[in-house]
């Protein structure tokens, strides 16, 4: 009865989650959803050739926002689904791997003007994990790094190896978050300020499972 009865919490509980990510994401897709409809309106009535190219940029980049808000949805569910059971798991070059990333998003850094640095020592043992996965969570760190760092300001990787592993450290200069949100910062559609439209709240969650 008592095994019983807690499978049965356990459901409820899941139950409820879900419920609660579904109404949050739902949330998270509409508001952005009408900016790029009014963008898109905007677009139409504009006959300036200007304004309209302006309009089609904020629709573009509204689009764009979307996808990744969507991608990090189907990872939350994937992740949900699975609790990261059965992922194959190989021996990872994590240097390589942050290496290969930081090449990926320099043409972002590049239009924002930010400077970034990496110090990822030659030989560091291999780590135990699924490399989509971690190239996941460091995109994610990268990301954050990226949005909330200003125009001309610089960020920083770096690995660090330990008794335990490896350290993998991103500093930027930004704002940094407020330490009254630091003991929530990873929960699921919490954002570093409470108004913040920079992030969905979601890539440090991500990050942490």
């Amino acid at each position: 009865t008592h095994a019983l009865n807690h499978l049965f919490g356990e459901v409820s509980r899941g139950i409820e989650r879900e419920r609660a990510f579904i109404a949050d994401a739902a949330h998270e897709l509409r508001t952005p959803l009408s900016i790029i409809r009014l963008h898109a309106q905007n677009a139409l009535q504009h006959s300036d050739p200007e304004r309209k190219n302006q309009s089609l940029q904020k629709v573009i980049q509204g689009v764009d926002r979307n996808t990744r808000v969507v991608q990090q949805l189907l990872m939350m569910a994937r992740l949900d689904a699975t609790d990261g059971l059965g992922m194959p798991v190989e021996a990872v070059d994590l240097g390589a791997l942050s290496l290969s990333l930081l090449h990926d998003i320099a043409p972002m850094l590049e239009r924002k003007g930010q400077q970034v640095s990496s110090v990822v020592p030659e030989g560091l043992p291999p780590v135990s994990g699924n490399p989509e996965l971690l190239s996941v969570l460091i995109r994610n760190l990268m990301d954050n790094a990226v949005n909330y760092t200003p125009a001309e300001g610089s960020i920083r990787l770096e690995l660090v190896a330990a008794d335990e592993g490896l350290w993998l450290m991103v500093e930027d200069s930004g704002p940094g978050v407020p330490e009254d949100r630091l003991a929530m910062i990873s929960q699921r559609f919490v954002r570093a300020a409470p108004r913040d439209s920079q992030g969905h709240g979601l890539g440090l969650e991500i990050v942490g499972r």
